[in-house]
C-alpha cells in the first residue's frame, strides 16, 4: 500500500486508451534524448566535460522552479467548479480513457477495476506526474556529484536519464497546455 500511495503520481503513464499518448510519454522524449546525447558526444572534449556542470545543471535550476507551479495548477484543476471539469473525456475512437486503480471488494480482499477518467481527473494525474518528475530530476541531478568522474559509462547513464525525464518533462507540460488551452473547451 505504501509503495502504491508514493508511485501513484507517475500513474499518469498507467492511463490507457488516449491516442497517441505513448509517443508522447516515451517515443517523443527518446527521440530528443538520442539527438541531444549525440550533440553532447558530437561536441569538443572541453564542452562534453563540462556538461554537468553548465549544461545539466542549467536546466536543474530551472526544473528545481517548476514543481511550485505544478503544484498551483493541481490545486486549482481539484478544487475549481466547472462542469466542464466533470465530464467524462471523449475520443475519436469512441474508447473511454481509463486508468487501472485497486480498491477494496465487498469480501475484503484486494481488487482492481477500470476506472474511466473524467477530464478533472485525468488533469490531476498529469500535474501529479509534472510535479513528481520534476522532483526526481532535482533529485537526480543532486546525486549526480556521486559519480566517479573516471566512470565515463555511468556518467553516460546519468545524461541519458536525465535527459530522458527532461524531455518527457517537457513534452508532456506541452501536451498538458495543448489540453487546456484547446482540448478542453471541446464538448
Amino acid at each position: 500500500m505504501f509503495f502504491e500511495q508514493i508511485t501513484r503520481p507517475f500513474g499518469y503513464l498507467k492511463i490507457k486508451e488516449v491516442k497517441g499518448k505513448g509517443f508522447y510519454d516515451y517515443v517523443l522524449p527518446l527521440i530528443l534524448t538520442v539527438l541531444t546525447c549525440f550533440a553532447i558526444k558530437a561536441s569538443s572534449f572541453e564542452i562534453a566535460s563540462s556538461i554537468n556542470a553548465k549544461l545539466v545543471d542549467g536546466f536543474a535550476s530551472f526544473v528545481a522552479n517548476l514543481p511550485g507551479f505544478y503544484i498551483a495548477a493541481l490545486a486549482a484543476v481539484a478544487t475549481f467548479n466547472s462542469p466542464q471539469l466533470e465530464q467524462v473525456i471523449n475520443t475519436s475512437s469512441n474508447r473511454k480513457p481509463y486508468i487501472k486503480t485497486n480498491f477494496i471488494n465487498e469480501n475484503k480482499q484486494p481488487d482492481t477495476k477500470n476506472t474511466i477518467l473524467r477530464r478533472r481527473h485525468y488533469l490531476c494525474y498529469l500535474f501529479a506526474f509534472l510535479t513528481a518528475n520534476s522532483f526526481v530530476l532535482v533529485l537526480l541531478n543532486k546525486l549526480s556529484v556521486l559519480i566517479p568522474s573516471n566512470l565515463v559509462f555511468l556518467i553516460w547513464l546519468y545524461l541519458i536519464a536525465f535527459f530522458f525525464l527532461l524531455w518527457q518533462l517537457v513534452v508532456v507540460t506541452f501536451c498538458g497546455l495543448y489540453y487546456l488551452a484547446e482540448r478542453l473547451h471541446v464538448e
